[in-house]
């Protein structure tokens, strides 16, 4: 007898950066790598800022995220989108950066060396203060320039589409929409501003999900950057003296196996319980008082597959993470 197969899809809801609302966007699609590139029509969504261009894509699916140009055909394609629409900009954020190294530009996505390149002459410049990529829509040439400055530009999104219907890619175990790191899943969209205790049940949220207590230099590294890529300042660490004062722990377990307090120390305050946070833009860690507001982002254990045999059926048991909407603490 032929085996029966049923899927059983267990949807666990996972707080996520999406946010209400969409503007006004063309779309063209690259059939060659399965990505529709987006920009927006109106000179009113430019941005003076790489991150805020970010938040940008980010409003319009939490599937999209800044652009990254990986192929000739995705220069043909992003070149037919810039002439076939309205959009006024002269000049676009995309997705690439060199903060760790100058001009060894990296992938958004997930941190490797691009491998496809189309420089305007001259570029990228040796300039430590050019860390981000732009487009040049007359030419679709590329130019390294500040993440932040007074010119405004236009935003270059790109997403999977037609989105698949399990969204956790099958070699990391993530969602698009997480970077994978040392077989976890790590969130630093926006998931909402909130105390000690908010960011908590944000990432307790999920059975798996936790706050993100890097436990090594080299995990330590990685939060740091993709915290600073996000544009924000401080992340809540999953770090308090709320047991006994004056003693700096993990929420999860004892004594922390890895520590990288400011230079002048952790500035816990005697008699008051301390909660542990990143500067984005330093890596270095602080405590503050925990009913202080801060970003959050977690760490997600990548969900299980398996099946499971019943007589004549094969019930295939898939975890998967859905969003809901973006919550922001008062």
């Amino acid at each position: 007898m032929n085996e029966r197969v049923v899927m059983l899809m267990f949807l666990i809801c996972f707080a996520s950066g999406l946010l209400p609302g969409g503007l006004g966007a063309y779309t063209q699609h690259n059939p060659a790598t399965g990505f529709t590139f987006i920009v927006f029509e109106s000179l009113a969504d430019e941005t003076n800022s790489w991150y805020d261009a970010r938040a940008k894509c980010r409003i319009h699916s939490e599937y999209a995220d800044l652009a990254e140009i990986t192929a000739p055909s995705d220069v043909t394609t992003v070149e037919n989108l810039l002439t076939n629409s309205q959009a006024a900009s002269t000049s676009f954020w995309f997705g690439i950066y060199d903060h760790l190294s100058e001009n060894a530009f990296k992938s958004l996505y997930d941190g490797s060396d691009i491998t496809f390149e189309k420089w305007d002459g001259g570029r990228p410049k040796n300039d430590a203060n050019k860390n981000c990529g732009t487009v040049v829509s007359s030419n679709s040439r590329w130019r390294d320039e500040a993440c932040t400055g007074s010119k405004m530009r236009g935003v270059l999104c790109r997403m999977l589409t037609p989105i698949p219907p399990s969204s956790i890619d099958p070699n990391t175990g993530c969602r698009p929409t997480m970077v994978p790191f040392g077989g976890l899943c790590y969130d630093f969209r926006l998931l909402g501003i909130g105390n000690f205790s908010h960011a908590r049940q944000a990432c307790e949220a999920h059975p798996s999900g936790r706050m993100v207590v890097p436990n090594g230099q080299t995990e330590a590294d990685f939060v740091h950057l993709y915290a600073m890529l996000t544009g924000q300042t401080d992340f809540w660490l999953g770090i308090t003296d709320e047991y006994i004062d004056d003693d700096l722990r993990s929420i999860y377990g004892p004594d922390l196996s890895y520590d990288n307090w400011h230079a002048t120390g952790s500035g816990v305050i005697l008699l008051e319980i301390d909660c542990a946070y990143i500067d984005a833009v330093t890596g270095d860690w602080y405590t503050d008082n925990c009913g202080e507001l801060k970003s959050i982002m977690c760490t997600v254990v990548p969900p299980s597959q398996g099946n499971l045999k019943f007589g004549s059926f094969v019930f295939r048991v898939v975890v998967e993470l859905q969003s809901c909407n973006a919550k922001y603490y008062p």
